[in-house]
């Protein structure tokens, strides 16, 4: 892939790790999956994901994501890490040579939604990622933090290189998503004023 700091090559991988104990048949062993990312010489820069969880059974789950553009690549790793009631937090990282953390939200099990890469842009649809929370809908609004409503999506502001959008979101008084903002570097909240 191209980048202002040159060509980069991305690499995803599902990793198979040691079996747990008393386990003997390999289909059991839990996976991981991971992002290597190299330069034009071939030398290793970062590597994101690729861990198990506390539970020492579920890996992390890594999507290599485009938002429409070049410079709209993401790696998404999601992971089981509990949190005020929510089942999984994900981290979302740009691919360039820094690996910039953009975002880091707290989320359920069947979260997060993301754009459809089939549909060409513009469309009108949301560049971003949504969260449905326990709800069963696609599109939805909630509560934000500051009481008023919001919608369930985290777009991206490809101009000014953030996601914006609400902090934390409540569906029918269920919390939906939660944004972790001290380790959110490429997020700008809609619902908390500067």
């Amino acid at each position: 892939m191209k980048n202002a700091a040159g060509d980069l090559v991305a690499i995803t991988v599902r990793m198979t790790m040691k079996l747990p104990r008393g386990i003997s048949d390999p289909r059991m062993a839990p996976w991981s999956e991971a992002l290597f990312l190299f330069d034009e010489q071939g030398n290793l820069r970062h590597r994101l994901g690729g861990a198990l969880a506390a539970d020492g059974v579920n890996g992390d789950m890594g999507l290599l994501l485009s938002l429409g553009t070049e410079d709209r690549l993401f790696f998404w790793v999601m992971r089981f890490e509990a949190f005020r009631g929510f089942k999984m937090v994900s981290e979302v990282h740009m691919v360039q040579p820094n690996m910039r953390r953009v975002l880091r939200v707290y989320h359920f099990a069947r979260d997060p939604m993301f754009p459809d890469p089939r549909v060409p842009e513009p469309t009108g649809e949301p560049v971003g990622f949504g969260f449905r929370g326990k709800q069963p809908l696609t599109h939805a609004d909630g509560i934000g933090a500051d009481g008023q409503v919001h919608s369930n999506w985290l777009l991206w502001d490809a101009e000014k290189q953030v996601f914006t959008g609400a902090s934390r979101l409540r569906h029918d008084q269920l919390p939906a998503f939660e944004v972790d903002l001290s380790q959110s570097e490429g997020f700008v909240p809609t619902d908390i004023a500067p």
